[in-house]
């Protein structure tokens, strides 16, 4: 019989300090922004899950069954899923300047090789229906340059 561990992931090691959920109760009188979410107007969005920074990342490996049960959870309500993996470029001269070369080289070919459907870690529930991101700046929250392409 298999145990409940087993269809459900576990919590991983990494939780929001009370002090966080205390200082945000207190600024708007409630936990959490949204007391509703509608399911069809929501996505998940995953950022970096590549085999640069997840292969030797243990917390990074620890949350890969939570983002998978999401991935899945939020498709079956109606929302989307997208990932938003690193540009792969050359590095540039600041980026040289200020992380050295070896560095500098390292990050500017994190994203990996391939298509962007290739290059998301392995062990991620991706679809080719899901939105598929290529940021060019370090943050996926800078807008430079960020398109998105359908694979």
């Amino acid at each position: 019989m298999a145990s409940d561990t087993a269809l459900k992931p576990q919590l991983h090691h990494w939780q929001i300090d009370p002090r966080e959920y205390a200082r945000h109760e207190s600024r708007r009188g409630r936990r959490f922004a949204y007391e509703q979410i509608n399911p069809q107007q929501t996505a998940l969005v995953v950022i970096d899950m590549v085999a640069f920074f997840v292969a030797e990342n243990a917390y990074c490996q620890e949350i890969i069954p939570h983002i998978n049960l999401l991935a899945n959870t939020v498709r079956e309500k109606g929302g989307v899923v997208a990932w938003v993996l690193p540009e792969v470029k050359p590095p540039t001269p600041w980026m040289s300047k200020f992380y050295g070369a070896r560095v500098a080289s390292s990050y500017a070919a994190s994203g990996g090789d391939g298509l962007l459907v290739d290059r998301l870690y392995a062990e991620l529930n991706a679809l080719p229906e899901d939105i598929w991101v290529e940021k060019s700046a370090s943050s996926a929250f800078f807008l430079i340059g960020v398109g998105y392409l359908i694979c």
